[in-house]
């Protein structure tokens, strides 16, 4: 919507930060109410990306904006594509380096099976990522609620799971380069976030 308005054709419309602007809004009150405004926003705010990203070049037409302006509106989009490519792979890769930091301090077998611990853990995590996208394509959501609340915990474990196991990888690396890299990620993405907000 802000693209559509700043970029309307013959006119010159700003978009300003009203400080003092309020808005009200009823919250979902249940997990079934929050899962069907997550999967509503996350669907419309896809197909805006899309959209966007296919009209970004409309922002040049503006005469009133600086090219700075429209620089940093490209920088922006260039941001917002990069996020939607990453978002396409984010679950693919955070699979792998779960799978390598596992295998780095948990006993593993190279077969598909669940006695090695960390083959255990690694196959636990593929079922509930299957759960997961079973439970949000295929089945009401009002009746997937308690599927929805075991996977959430589960999922959270495996986070869990997945930073403890970077530290004891960074910790038998001795920090060497990879190392180094893998503590610098951590500390972007857990501190970066807050220090941005």
């Amino acid at each position: 919507m802000c693209l559509e308005i700043i970029a309307k054709k013959n006119c010159d419309y700003i978009i300003h930060y009203v400080p003092g602007a309020q808005c009200l809004t009823d919250p979902p009150l249940t997990l079934t109410q929050l899962i069907k405004q997550r999967r509503r926003w996350f669907n419309g705010s896809m197909f805006a990306s899309i959209h966007v990203l296919k009209h970004m070049c409309k922002v040049w037409r503006r005469k009133r904006c600086s090219c700075i302006r429209n620089l940093f509106f490209m920088l922006l989009y260039l941001y917002m594509t990069i996020q939607m490519m990453l978002s396409f792979v984010i679950v693919g890769s955070f699979y792998g380096v779960f799978n390598i930091f596992l295998r780095s301090f948990l006993e593993y077998s190279e077969c598909f099976s669940f006695k090695a611990p960390a083959n255990f853990v690694i196959n636990l995590y593929v079922l509930f990522l299957i759960l997961t996208i079973m439970l949000s394509t295929t089945i009401e959501i009002h009746w997937a609620e308690g599927g929805f609340r075991a996977t959430s915990m589960f999922m959270g474990l495996f986070t869990l799971i997945m930073v403890a196991s970077s530290f004891f990888y960074i910790a038998d690396q001795d920090l060497n380069s990879l190392g180094v890299i893998f503590l610098l990620v951590y500390l972007l993405s857990f501190v970066l976030p807050l220090l941005l907000n």
